[in-house]
């Protein structure tokens, strides 16, 4: 099931605490940053979608 926009605004706020914290290896730093901005553009996508119906819909 795909996960929501808070769903994945979630755990990207996790994310970056856990970057923020200095407390990961190397390659966790890259697979976090990996799956940030994997995330992102989840949610850019999910934003733009969400606009465009908002348009749609006032436009009539």
């Amino acid at each position: 099931m795909e996960k929501s926009f808070e769903e994945l605004m979630s755990e990207l706020e996790q994310i970056t605490k856990e970057l923020e914290s200095n407390s990961c290896t190397l390659s966790e730093l890259i697979e976090k940053h990996q799956r940030g901005t994997e995330l992102c553009n989840i949610c850019n996508n999910k934003l733009k979608e969400a606009q465009e119906i908002l348009v749609k819909k006032i436009e009539g």
